[in-house]
């Protein structure tokens, strides 16, 4: 009987971890954080990519305090478009998983969160990114 209430706390604690304050899923990875960031630091999104912003490309960079941050953006000289925080975190003790979580805030972040999750997740998986398509 115990061991029947352990699994189940393990199992509900983990369905509560995997939700941020902001209702954005956090998906772990079997890849230590330093792997995940090499990967996102060298992903090479297409320009349109995401859905209703033709114009913009998204990329991972080091910003001039030295964190993650996702650029979205046009070509233009001003660099019209968004920035995002991206924070990458190891799970697990043996430093052998991480978690990515994309911190857009503000308007339209749940969105951008979700849309920028899709990208996180097909370059760790190697998949081509796929959006659900919008009602109406």
């Amino acid at each position: 009987m115990g061991m029947k209430n352990l699994v189940f706390g393990l199992i509900a604690g983990a369905a509560l971890g995997g939700c941020s304050a902001g209702g954005v899923a956090e998906k772990t990875y079997a890849m230590p954080a330093e792997d995940a960031r090499r990967i996102l630091l060298s992903a090479d999104f297409e320009r349109g990519i995401l859905p209703g912003w033709s114009l913009l490309k998204p990329q991972v960079w080091v910003n001039y305090e030295q964190t993650l941050e996702w650029q979205v953006l046009d070509d233009s000289q001003n660099g019209s478009g968004w920035w995002c925080p991206l924070a990458i975190e190891p799970v697990g003790e043996d430093g052998k998983a991480s978690r990515v979580v994309n911190q857009c805030a503000g308007m339209m972040s749940a969105e951008r969160n979700r849309h920028l999750d899709e990208l996180v997740d097909a370059a760790l998986t190697g998949r081509e990114p796929k959006f659900e398509q919008a009602a109406g």
